[in-house]
C-alpha cells in the first residue's frame, strides 16, 4: 500500500512540473546554435588595446615515490633523486607537445618547480618522495 502512495505522488509531482516542461521546451530551440558551434575559443577575449585573446594557464603535477636501496649514504640517494628529477623535468618538456596537440595551440613552459623529501620508515626502507609542478601558457595559433 506504501508503494502505491509514493507511485501516486510521484505521478501528480510529474504532472506538475510536466507544465513547466511544455513551455521550456521551446526555449531550447534557441540554445541549440549555441551549443553547436564545435570549436569555442578556449581562450580569453581581447582587452581594449590588445591585439590578441589572453593565453590560456595550465598547471600540471607529478608526484613520485622511489624506495631506496637499503643501507644507500646520502651520495646514492642525490644521485636517484636526481635521476627522478631529470626524468620530471624531460615529462614536463614533453607535456607541451601534448597540450599543443590537444587544444591545437602553441605552448610555452613557463616554469617547473621540484620539491623532495627521504621519509624514514621504521620498516627500514626510506622513501624519496619528488613532487613536480609545472606551468604553462598556451596561445591561439595564427592562421
Amino acid at each position: 500500500m506504501q508503494g502505491a502512495s509514493l507511485a501516486l505522488r510521484w505521478i501528480s509531482a510529474l504532472r506538475r512540473h510536466a507544465r513547466v516542461l511544455v513551455v521550456s521546451a521551446p526555449l531550447l530551440c534557441f540554445a541549440g546554435p549555441a551549443a553547436a558551434d564545435p570549436m569555442p575559443s578556449r581562450f580569453g577575449p581581447a582587452f581594449a588595446g590588445q591585439r590578441s585573446p589572453q593565453p590560456l594557464r595550465i598547471e600540471s603535477s607529478l608526484s613520485v615515490q622511489v624506495p631506496l636501496p637499503a643501507g644507500s649514504n646520502s651520495d646514492e640517494q642525490l644521485q636517484l633523486g636526481e635521476a627522478v628529477r631529470k626524468a620530471i623535468y624531460g615529462t614536463a618538456a614533453r607535456e607541451c607537445a601534448t597540450l599543443k596537440d590537444a587544444f591545437h595551440a602553441e605552448c610555452r613552459l613557463q616554469s617547473v618547480r621540484i620539491n623532495s623529501n627521504v621519509q624514514r620508515r621504521g620498516t627500514g626502507t626510506d622513501i624519496l618522495f619528488i613532487n613536480g609542478t609545472a606551468s604553462y601558457e598556451l596561445a591561439e595559433t595564427a592562421n
